[in-house]
């Protein structure tokens, strides 16, 4: 990710952050459940692992 790096300074590192979790129901109309699928798109695409239950 060198655009990050350039964002952040040549000198530091990136941290190796856990796992992400996203979480969507049809029950909770707060949220239409696309957001979640959309999110879940853009990281793949970023080349974030993934597991689709």
């Amino acid at each position: 990710m060198p655009e990050i790096r350039e964002h952040c300074g040549a000198g530091t590192t990136l941290a190796a952050y856990p796992p992400i979790l996203l979480a969507s129901t049809k029950r909770d109309d707060r949220v239409h459940p696309g957001h979640a699928r959309k999110m879940a798109a853009k990281l793949q695409a970023l080349g974030y692992p993934h597991l689709l239950l």
